[in-house]
């Protein structure tokens, strides 16, 4: 996950945990520019737990799961350019 790579680079023990809100949280302090991935964390926490199983619960429609996949993306390019700097 894009969200914890970016807190270990920071040295920010966080607990475990699928609330992608929660991480985005503890992200804010070290860079407040996290606050734009907001929305996309709240709409991805309740896939991974609606989801996560096969069985229970329906599948996710293709919709669904080609939003869900957006929007990862949209985290992890975000955490990528963020690691990045802290390279530099």
């Amino acid at each position: 996950m894009s969200l914890k790579a970016y807190l270990t680079a920071k040295d920010c023990i966080f607990p475990k945990t699928h609330i992608l809100e929660k991480l985005l949280d503890l992200c804010l302090p070290f860079n407040g520019s996290f606050a734009q991935l907001q929305p996309a964390c709240e709409r991805l926490t309740p896939m991974g737990h609606e989801f996560r199983y096969p069985g229970d619960v329906a599948e996710p429609t293709p919709e669904e799961a080609e939003q869900a996949l957006t929007l990862a993306g949209e985290i992890y390019r975000f955490c990528q350019q963020q690691l990045k700097t802290l390279e530099d």
